[in-house]
């Protein structure tokens, strides 16, 4: 009796991009992936591999912006600037990217 893979028992809220490249071995559905990720970027890529960056530097950069640019408003960003000296700084956990390699 083999081990059930089981989702993490919290949902993560910080917003979540993911790229699957063509030949990755573990695909789980994107429903799934949304039982626990606050998921708002979801990129099947045609082309690539184990070694996705290095193959598809381009795409990969391309998904990295696109998924910011759907979950930061720059927009907002560049209207309420903090003052200098008083803004947060970097966050850590502020956003995930995953990308499957």
């Amino acid at each position: 009796s083999g081990a059930r893979p089981s989702l993490p028992q919290r949902y993560c809220p910080v917003p979540t991009g993911v790229l699957w490249s063509a030949s990755e071995l573990i695909k789980p559905p994107k429903k799934w992936a949304q039982l626990v990720y606050n998921v708002k970027y979801w990129s099947p890529q045609a082309k690539g591999g184990h070694f996705f960056a290095l193959e598809q530097p381009d795409a990969l950069a391309n998904d990295v912006e696109l998924f910011f640019r759907g979950a930061v408003d720059f927009d907002q960003c560049k209207r309420n600037p903090p003052a200098p000296g008083q803004g947060r700084g970097s966050e850590p956990g502020k956003w995930l990217f995953l990308a499957g390699e």
